[in-house]
């Protein structure tokens, strides 16, 4: 069975695009005539998907409910339109834009350096201007408790130092979360492309 995605495009303005949970499409090697569980394969439903068309700063995926669904994996790859050179992705949820109420601690390993950084706000990731990245993005939260979430990625400034980041982060929230926005410190180029997996 080909997988269904659909596409929000239409939704995109200047600053910000909007994505809205989608109808169930699901993923299975039972389609094979093998069962996942003999695989060691989770079943992913898409909720969401979008490639801009044009630049955004945010990008937002509504009409979630991580509290039933509990664990979301969010494919990002995209390209960053700015000229300053790195740049941060801060992920925050529920129009909670408060930093304080935000924790990540992330490692970077360039060439033969590592380094560590941790604070209070919602970056999850980091990339270089121009240069198109991917990330991967595990979010997970049960009823009550506080939501988590690792990402890894990869970037580069130039071929002789491609980059690899490590990301954990936390919000200190825990209420239902109904809405993640991604956020870039300059803006999302078109041809960014945002997919949002329910896992298990």
């Amino acid at each position: 069975m080909a997988d269904q995605v659909t596409s929000f495009g239409s939704n995109i303005t200047a600053d910000e695009s909007t994505l809205t949970k989608s109808s169930s499409q699901v993923m299975s090697m039972k389609d094979a005539g093998t069962t996942s569980a003999k695989m060691g394969f989770e079943l992913m439903e898409v909720v969401a998907s979008s490639v801009l068309t044009g630049t955004a700063s945010a990008i937002t995926i509504s009409d979630l409910d991580l509290d039933t669904d509990r664990h979301y994996l969010i494919l990002l790859d995209a390209i960053s339109s700015g000229t300053a050179g790195w740049d941060n992705i801060v992920m925050t949820v529920n129009a909670d834009t408060t930093a304080t109420n935000y924790a990540h601690q992330s490692f970077q390993a360039s060439h033969t350096t590592l380094t560590g950084n941790r604070a209070n706000n919602g970056t999850i990731a980091s990339l270089y201007t121009a240069i198109p990245f991917s990330y991967r993005i595990r979010l997970s939260k049960y009823t009550g408790k506080i939501a988590q979430a690792t990402s890894r990625g990869t970037s580069r400034a130039d071929v002789s130092n491609i980059t690899l980041f490590d990301f954990s982060w936390m919000w200190t929230g825990t209420a239902n979360i109904t809405s993640i926005t991604l956020t870039n410190s300059e803006d999302f180029a078109a041809g960014t492309k945002v997919t949002v997996l329910k896992v298990g």
